[in-house]
């Protein structure tokens, strides 16, 4: 059983470092509302944050999004810049890792009473 244990735990370590971790810092504008997403978790509706790649132009269109970005608490009403940390893992076969996101810094909280609309400018 012990033995057992330890070829596990060692197959395991052996496959934490052999993946690939790659560190994206990205800046994103976040809506002053959340929008219901377009994936229930378990049947369960969640609410999305809305978010713009970088700076944001008058042209770019609102985007669910449906990951947490950890460190980051939303407050409706609020516009935000974000510089954010994408973290992609790759398994040793190649195979993609779901990416993860973290708060770097908060560039931009601006209040707004706007209503933003995914898919709308």
């Amino acid at each position: 059983m012990r033995r057992l244990l330890l070829v596990g735990m060692a197959a395991g370590l052996g496959l934490t470092a052999c993946s690939d971790t790659h560190v994206k810092e990205i800046s994103l504008t976040v809506a002053p509302n959340k929008t219901p997403c377009p994936e229930s978790f378990g049947g369960l509706p969640r609410a999305c944050l809305l978010v713009k790649p970088g700076a944001a132009s008058a042209s770019d269109v609102w985007q669910p999004f449906e990951d947490t970005i950890l460190g980051f608490g939303h407050q409706s009403g609020h516009r935000y810049r974000l510089l954010v940390n994408a973290t992609s893992y790759s398994s040793p076969i190649g195979d993609p890792f779901p990416t993860s996101y973290a708060l770097k810094q908060v560039l931009e909280k601006t209040p707004d009473s706007t209503i933003a609309v995914p898919g709308q400018p």
